[in-house]
């Protein structure tokens, strides 16, 4: 067993060690977690964790303690709607951009975004992205914690492989983000060997394949986390930011690691609703909704029992006929001394308390359903009145809208941009991504998100672009129309458009609308010359065929010109026919 690894002042046995003690010290840190996690999922969504690798097609957890099943239907909608809202495959939720909006708007390097969007879109539609997302984010409403590993597939560019919770634990950087991850799995001797090599597995594990004990379950750790021993620049392992690292965890420190590979961005996903602090593990709507659902399944547990009474009650018989019990349908035994000489029910439970149970029901029901912003997502379904308007619609999404906006920008930040960037890394690495322009050498790319959920967060500053649109006209019209000069009305144009998520192709660019300015003016200024001279023109027309004689204006202005009004004076129709034919 074993393969070259790759670290030269730390050898494999030392790093074995090391990784060791710390995962040791990792688990400990994600046991105190623990608790929480198996109440929700013994509540809320049974069957999502795993305490034991080993525990492969066995799931821990069942619906025992599980009367009313709210809480899981509003983890499945909560779910849905962040998948179709920020993540949907039936439509663009993202699209990409530069910094700088002279280059986004330059015709070479918006046909190259787009061209690089569509490469990264197909990858995305044709791997198992879209389905890893949705158990993702099940973990995510549930557990406020969910990870998802990207690796490179020769068969389909990427293939992504969600974490069973329990399975994982992980690491922050200083600056309080996940930089490492520490994973117990469980692979057959079959696996295994498919995986790594038949050689690079122990001696135990290549018995086990002679022997054909191919579904054999082995326990593995895989360990991603910064390279120790960077090196930029260089092209193998020891350039790459970070190592992935895979050893079996029954074997000897000394045997090293089954592979030992590099990665030049983290590959692992690992988001997290909400965090404090130094937390490593966050909390998320599953948290928030559990006391609720302990309180619901209670109340739904007592209901069960009193209608189980009051069709079936436990009966008093005498003694040779039952035994005591007060379950629905059981017989409560009673000496012939105490006078029973027929069969009766021992009580019956008032009818009265099933209509105040049911209310309390709906009570816990509703809010475990804003726990889970189901009230959000099923906004309209949920709303009867044939009256509504749209403004009341709208105002009603945006005050709901705002209460999704940290988990938003958690998941742009934890879960998005680390995906997209991802994705870029594999595809520039299969050489599939064409060289960039020379005018995007040294500049940075950026990631607009363009979903229906994050063009809703956007919408909450169209009211106010409109409002002072509004206002603006509104003064140039009553007191002062220069009051718009202070307005760039382009600059104002271009962002409503952004945040309505329109298409940046539908805008002309920048510098092209410069031109189309300069174009018209000059045409403008030709057509204004031109009106100049045929007004001139007919103005010349008009006087040589004026008469002196007549009062006009041109006899009055000649008149009042020395010299001119004599000469004029005696001068007859004659004279001026003489003079025309000189």
């Amino acid at each position: 067993m074993g393969v070259q690894f790759p670290l030269k002042k730390e050898g494999p046995e030392a790093a074995r060690e090391r990784l060791q003690k710390r995962h040791s010290a990792l688990i400990a840190v994600r046991s105190e977690q623990m608790a929480d996690w198996e109440d929700i999922a013994d509540y809320i969504l049974p069957r999502q964790i795993r305490i034991d690798p080993r525990n492969v097609n066995r799931k821990v957890g069942g619906a025992s303690k599980i009367y009313n099943s709210r809480a899981g239907r509003g983890v499945r909608i909560c779910a849905s709607g962040m998948n179709a809202g920020i993540t949907s495959k039936a439509r663009r939720w993202f699209s990409l951009t530069t910094p700088s909006s002279d280059l986004a708007n330059d015709p070479e390097v918006k046909a190259w975004l787009h061209f690089v969007e569509e490469l990264i879109r197909e990858a995305l539609a044709k791997s198992n992205f879209y389905k890893a997302l949705a158990q993702l984010y099940y973990h995510l409403v549930a557990f406020g914690t969910s990870a998802m590993l990207i690796e490179e597939d020769h068969e389909e560019a990427l293939r992504c492989y969600v974490f069973p919770l329990g399975e994982y634990s992980l690491t922050l950087s200083a600056r309080l983000q996940v930089n490492g991850v520490y994973r117990d799995l469980c692979m057959s001797v079959a696996q295994l060997v498919e995986h790594f090599g038949y050689d690079a597995c122990s001696r135990e594990v290549r018995k086990a394949f002679d022997d054909h004990e191919f579904e054999r379950l082995i326990e593995i750790v895989h360990v991603v986390e910064p390279n120790r021993e960077l090196q930029l620049g260089k092209l193998d392992v020891t350039g790459k930011k970070w190592l992935s690292l895979w050893y079996e965890k029954a074997t000897e420190p000394s045997e090293g690691f089954l592979r030992a590979r590099g990665y030049r961005d983290f590959p692992v996903m690992a988001p997290r609703w909400m965090t404090l602090g130094l937390d490593v593990y966050g909390v998320g709507p599953g948290h928030e909704a559990l006391p609720d659902t302990k309180g619901l399944q209670q109340l739904a547990k007592r209901k069960l029992q009193i209608t189980d009474k009051l069709t079936e009650p436990p009966m008093v018989v005498p003694p040779n006929l039952g035994v005591n019990s007060m379950l629905p349908g059981q017989l409560i035994a009673v000496s012939e001394a105490d006078g029973v000489k027929q069969v009766r029910a021992a009580y019956s439970p008032d009818p009265a308390a099933i209509p105040a149970i049911r209310e309390d029901v709906q009570d816990h029901e509703g809010r475990i359903d804003s726990a889970f912003f189901a009230d959000l997502f099923l906004l309209l379904a949920n709303d009867n009145r044939s009256n509504v308007t749209a403004t009341e619609v709208t105002e009603r999404h945006e005050e709901k809208m705002l209460q999704l906006g940290p988990v938003l920008e958690a998941l742009e930040d934890e879960l998005l941009d680390p995906a997209i960037d991802r994705v870029f890394s594999i595809l520039l690495e299969k050489g599939v991504i064409p060289p960039p322009p020379e005018s995007l050498f040294g500049s940075e790319l950026r990631v607009e998100y363009i979903s229906i959920l994050a063009q809703a967060q956007k919408m909450l500053g169209i009211t106010s672009l409109e409002r002072f649109a509004g206002y603006a006209s509104s003064l140039a019209q009553n007191i002062n129309p220069q009051v718009l000069d202070l307005i760039d009305a382009d600059a104002l144009l271009r962002e409503y458009s952004g945040m309505l998520g329109m298409k940046p192709d539908l805008l002309v660019a920048q510098q092209l609308v410069k031109k189309l300015r300069a174009m018209k003016a000059q045409q403008k200024q030709q057509l204004d010359t031109m009106n100049q001279m045929l007004q001139g023109s007919q103005a010349a027309k008009n006087l040589s065929g004026a008469t002196l004689q007549d009062d006009n204006a041109l006899a009055r202005m000649l008149g009042a010109m020395p010299g001119v009004a004599a000469g004029a004076a005696g001068a007859g129709p004659g004279a001026m026919q003489a003079g025309g034919a000189a």
